[in-house]
């Protein structure tokens, strides 16, 4: 009986990640990608006057223990752990991350209507969850929903989030109390609360 061909579609992490998987059962994929490079959003292009561009972010997170000697072993070992230092840029304003925690100093307009959705959706009913958009309504409202995060994923995931299940979120998006909003909107103390930690 022979082998099926498999084909992996990207060389990103996600593909490579794929196809290292599949190697390692004895089935060696073909993989192809849409660029003329491979890598994804972890390529890095050099300049003739030695500048080194990283497309994407070269920073890699996991708690998965094999999943870090995975990273380590790929880059021998040569990797350094930094506190992660986030914060957003938007028309203007430059609120830390995550936003829905540090609303201080955007417009005045902009907190009234996020705080208002955010309590609105707190006491509506109950709806179906059918994909990511509509867990982001119901978890801060259509305001903070569809300025940040749903901005976010179409710029980074290159699809809208009705595209996406909420299969993967686990801890990934903070959701606050009532009282953090409010603490955030108003206090340049707010916490850092974000899923990467280093």
């Amino acid at each position: 009986m022979s082998k099926p061909n498999i084909v992996v579609l990207g060389t990103g992490m996600a593909g490579f990640g794929a196809a290292h998987r599949l190697h390692a059962e004895g089935l060696p994929p073909v993989m192809y990608d849409k660029n003329s490079y491979y890598g994804g959003h972890t390529a890095s292009f050099r300049f003739d006057t030695g500048f080194l561009f990283d497309l994407g972010p070269h920073i890699s997170f996991t708690k998965d223990a094999r999943i870090q000697a995975l990273f380590a072993d790929s880059v021998d070992q040569r990797f350094e752990t930094i506190q992660i230092n986030l914060n957003n840029y938007w028309r203007g304003f430059w609120p830390q991350h995550p936003v829905q925690l540090h609303l201080r100093g955007m417009p005045d307009e902009l907190i009234v209507k996020v705080i208002s959705d955010f309590v609105e959706e707190r006491s509506a009913p109950e709806r179906p969850i059918k994909n990511y958009a509509d867990w982001l309504l119901a978890s801060f409202g259509r305001t903070f929903a569809e300025s940040f995060p749903m901005q976010y994923t179409r710029k980074y995931h290159l699809t809208p989030a009705e595209n996406l299940s909420t299969d993967w979120l686990g801890p990934r998006i903070y959701r606050p109390s009532l009282e953090e909003v409010l603490r955030g909107a108003i206090s340049p103390t707010a916490p850092q609360v974000h899923y990467i930690t280093h």
